[in-house]
C-alpha cells in the first residue's frame, strides 16, 4: 500500500506543479479547483467571484488573520494527525485535473492509515447523509459508527487529507460547511487511488512560556475563548522558518518571540516562510511522553553536529520524569541549536480537534462538470483583456443554470 502511494505521488510530481508558484496559479486559472467547486455552483454572486478569482480582481487575502492563522498551522495539524491516527501524511504537488478535464483538486495530505480501534475513537460519531434535490446541498459522510470502520474497509486504507486550524470558531463535533465537504468530495473523485477522505479540525491556541502545560490556559490574542470541557493533551512549539532571503523583513520585525507571529502575519509574506512543528509532547493516562515526528527530517538546514546535538537532548528528556519546567527547559534549548536559522518561535496547545470520515462517491464530480464549465469557457474568453473590460463583463455576466428568480436550476 505504502509503495502504491510512493509511486502515485511520485507520478503526480512529475506532471503537476508545486503549490504556491507560479507556474501552479497560472494553470490553476484553467480548472475549477476542490475549494472553488461550491462557490462555482452556488450563488450568481458567488459565481462571480470564481470568475474575479480566475481573472485578477480577487480580493487580496494577504495580512487576513484567520487565513494567515490556518495555513501557517496546517504542518502542525499535520502532525497531530500524524500522531493520533499513527500515519504518515505526504504532501503532494497541486492542481491535480480531474478526468473530464474541467475540475482539478490540490490535496492537503495522502496518506495510508492502518485502521485501528485506537485510531477510530478519534472520528466523530456524530454521522449522517443529506442530499438535497438539486444537489447544491450536499453534505455526505460515513453513516456507520467508527467500531464498524475496520470491518468495512479493512485494515490499511489510502486516504485525503483536509486540514482546517480555525481562528475563532469553536468545534462542536458538528460537520456543517457545505463547502468544505464539497471540496473533499471532489479530491475523492479526483485522485483515484484514495478510497476515504479525512476532513480534520484543530483548535490550537498560541501559550506563553508560563502557559505551556495540560491546562485551558492560553493567549487569546485576538482569539475568541474556546473554551472546552476537557483539557488539552498535545501541546508542543514551532519554528518561523525562511524560505527566502529575507533580511530586511527579518530585521523589521525584530526578534519574534511567543505571542508575536499572529500580530506580525501581515509583515512577512506567506511564501516567504514556513512553521516547522518541533517535537510534541503528549498526556495519556497521566503519562507524559515526547514524540518527534520527523521534526529532523523537516530541518533541511540541520548539518551533523546539530543533528546529533538534537538527538542527544531528545535521548536525555525521554530519561526524565517530564513536568513543566523540563518541557520549557527543552524548547529553550532547542531553539539556542537552531537559532541562527529561524527567525521566531510559538509555544501552542491543541485545545481540541475532531476527525470526519467521507466515502468515495465515484462520478459525483460530473454532477457539477457543465456548471463548471461555463465558467472556465467565460475565462478563456476573457483572459488578456483590459481588467476594466473584464470587471463589465464579469457584471454582466448571466448564468444559464439560473432562471429567471435567480434559483439555481435542477440538474
Amino acid at each position: 500500500m505504502d509503495s502504491i502511494l510512493q509511486n502515485y505521488i511520485t507520478y503526480i510530481n512529475k506532471n503537476t506543479f508545486e503549490q504556491g508558484t507560479k507556474d501552479f496559479l497560472s494553470h490553476r486559472c484553467r480548472f475549477i479547483g476542490g475549494s472553488e467547486n461550491y462557490k462555482a455552483t452556488h450563488t450568481l454572486s458567488s459565481k462571480k467571484q470564481v470568475l474575479k478569482n480566475k481573472l485578477g480582481l480577487g480580493y487580496n487575502l494577504a495580512g487576513v488573520p484567520a487565513i494567515g492563522w490556518g495555513n501557517m498551522h496546517e504542518n502542525t495539524t499535520r502532525k497531530i494527525s500524524e500522531l493520533l491516527l499513527n500515519c504518515t501524511i505526504r504532501e503532494a504537488n497541486g492542481s491535480i485535473k480531474h478526468k473530464n478535464g474541467i475540475n482539478a483538486y490540490s490535496p492537503d495530505g495522502i496518506g495510508v492509515v492502518r485502521l485501528s480501534k485506537k485510531s477510530c475513537k478519534y472520528i466523530v460519531e456524530r454521522t449522517g447523509m443529506h442530499i438535497t434535490r438539486n444537489l447544491k446541498s450536499f453534505i455526505s459522510y460515513l453513516s456507520i459508527h467508527p467500531s464498524e470502520i475496520i470491518d468495512k474497509y479493512g485494515p490499511e486504507v489510502i486516504c485525503l487529507f483536509e486540514f482546517k486550524t480555525p481562528y475563532t470558531r469553536k468545534l462542536k463535533n458538528v460537520f456543517d460547511k457545505n463547502e468544505y465537504s464539497r471540496q473533499i468530495l471532489v479530491g475523492l473523485d479526483t485522485i483515484d487511488i484514495s478510497i476515504l477522505g479525512i476532513f480534520v479540525e484543530c483548535d490550537i491556541k498560541e501559550c506563553l512560556p508560563d502557559q505551556l502545560w495540560f491546562n485551558k490556559e492560553y493567549n487569546h490574542n485576538g482569539n475568541s475563548n474556546s473554551f472546552y470541557p476537557e483539557p488539552p493533551n498535545i501541546i508542543g512549539c514551532s519554528f518561523l522558518y525562511p524560505i527566502s532571503d529575507i533580511a530586511e523583513m527579518i530585521d523589521s520585525c525584530n526578534n519574534y518571540l511567543y505571542g508575536d507571529i499572529v500580530d506580525n502575519i501581515r509583515v512577512i509574506p506567506e511564501e516567504d516562510f514556513t512553521l516547522i512543528t518541533g517535537p510534541i509532547f503528549v498526556k495519556e493516562n497521566n503519562s507524559i511522553s515526547l514524540n518527534e515526528f520527523g521534526f529532523i527530517e523537516s530541518c533541511k538546514f540541520l548539518d551533523d553536529p546539530m543533528i546529533a546535538e538534537i538527538k542527544t537532548l531528545i535521548r536525555l528528556i525521554k530519561l526524565l520524569k517530564i513536568n513543566q519546567d523540563i518541557i520549557l527547559e527543552f524548547y529553550e534549548q532547542l531553539t539556542e541549536i537552531i537559532s541562527e536559522y529561524i527567525i521566531g518561535f510559538e509555544y501552542w496547545k491543541l485545545m481540541k480537534s475532531q476527525f470526519f470520515l467521507f466515502p468515495k462517491i465515484p462520478g459525483i464530480v460530473d454532477l457539477w462538470k457543465e456548471e463548471c464549465k461555463e465558467l472556465i469557457d467565460f475565462v478563456n474568453v476573457n483572459k488578456g483583456l483590459e481588467l476594466d473590460v473584464i470587471e463589465e463583463n464579469i457584471n454582466q455576466f448571466k448564468s444559464k443554470f439560473f432562471n429567471k428568480r435567480g434559483e439555481t436550476k435542477k440538474f
